[in-house]
């Protein structure tokens, strides 16, 4: 992709999952006694119970926050009504802030993230309005400002900020490409029951790598349209291979053929990443199960630079 282009409906979808309809603050053991400030609207767990958790651990929360990025040590779990942010003080709201900025949750942002989007509204009053929002839920951390994106500041910002700010956040999701319009076009006619996926964005996250690596291989248009959006598992995966009739070949990446796949493992033999090869050394690949992960037409090489250039398997029908 050398542009960002999201319709209007995928980008309001995305605005109502941004984050959900609570919020979710990750502390280590060294700071227990930060629980005095969750005495109300408060669901206190520890970890175990949060990871378990299949309503507050699901799949759009774990985006919202990249669960995953998250620090081990952290020892408890605050799920919080939106509204209680905004009964802290100032500096209590800050060192919270301040302590998931240490323990690596997602969901914050550099102020300069914030001034980009800013010099995109032209009317001062509502950047004014904007920034009268936003304010409270500014901290520093070693002389850095940073903005922490909670529920209650989301829902009371101006859409076009939205836009203007989930476009730029995608921009860091993006791979940046010069493949060719007739070279597309050939991808298309070639692979026509995943050519409506080429550079697009879905609507929820989920999707994930292995789930774009399976439709890849499907037969019919209404099959990989099914499974595209799925979250596929390792081990799924690797029986939908086999159901395909895929099978591991000793094949070096340097002699790839269309319709081969590869597949990155770590290692303890678990699948890290798939991608499908379209040809001419393109591969039809999505990193990551958020909706912010593009179906995107990869080169090889942007993919050995991401996912490395080791523990790689060939699988060949």
């Amino acid at each position: 992709m050398n542009s960002i282009q999201i319709e209007i409906n995928i980008l309001n979808k995305w605005i109502k999952q941004f984050l959900p309809e609570y919020d979710l603050f990750f502390f280590p053991k060294k700071y227990g006694t930060v629980v005095k400030h969750f005495t109300s609207n408060t669901l206190l767990m520890p970890k175990e119970e949060f990871s378990n958790h299949t309503i507050f651990n699901n799949i759009d929360s774990r985006n919202s926050y990249q669960v995953w990025n998250i620090h081990k040590d952290i020892q408890f779990v605050c799920v919080a009504n939106p509204s209680l942010i905004m009964q802290w003080d100032k500096e209590t709201r800050e060192r919270i802030f301040q302590i998931q900025f240490e323990v690596n949750r997602g969901s914050i942002y550099e102020w300069d993230m914030i001034e980009c989007v800013l010099e995109g509204i032209t009317s001062p009053s509502s950047k004014a309005t904007i920034l009268q929002h936003i304010f409270p839920y500014s901290f520093t951390y070693d002389s850095k400002r940073y903005i922490s994106m909670q529920k209650a500041l989301w829902d009371n910002l101006h859409k076009e900020f939205q836009y203007k700010f989930l476009l730029l956040l995608t921009k860091q999701f993006v791979y940046q490409t010069s493949l060719s319009e007739e070279r597309i076009k050939k991808f298309e006619e070639k692979f026509p029951h995943i050519a409506p996926y080429f550079n697009t964005f879905s609507t929820a996250n989920g999707a994930n790598c292995l789930a774009a690596t399976l439709a890849s291989i499907c037969s019919e248009k209404s099959e990989a349209k099914w499974i595209i959006t799925k979250w596929v598992h390792d081990n799924s995966f690797l029986k939908g291979l086999q159901i395909k009739r895929y099978r591991l070949k000793s094949a070096s990446i340097d002699s790839l053929q269309p319709s081969d796949i590869l597949v990155w493992k770590n290692e303890k033999n678990k699948v890290l990443h798939a991608s499908f090869h379209v040809g001419d050394g393109y591969f039809f690949n999505k990193d990551g199960q958020s909706f912010f992960n593009p179906w995107q037409l990869v080169h090889i090489e942007t993919l050995l630079n991401t996912w490395g250039n080791e523990r790689i398997e060939v699988y060949r029908k």
